[in-house]
């Protein structure tokens, strides 16, 4: 992924990359993109919960198979 000098969320840019905080995909840890600190948090708990989600319905898979 290159660079970009903006939000992934709200597009907004900014005059360096270094304005902005990376997120990392919680299944392969590679970068998802750059996120401004307004919404890094908001797109940060939103992974924590897919993560949580589907650890949930693997473990509840276990248990019924």
């Amino acid at each position: 992924m290159s660079l970009e000098k903006y939000c992934l969320y709200c597009q907004r840019r900014f005059p360096q990359v270094e304005y902005l905080k990376p997120i990392y995909s919680w299944t392969n840890g590679e970068l998802e993109g750059y996120f401004c600190e307004r919404h890094f948090d908001q797109v940060k708990a939103f992974n924590m919960n897919q993560k949580e989600a589907y650890e949930k319905y693997n473990k509840t898979k276990g248990e019924k198979g």
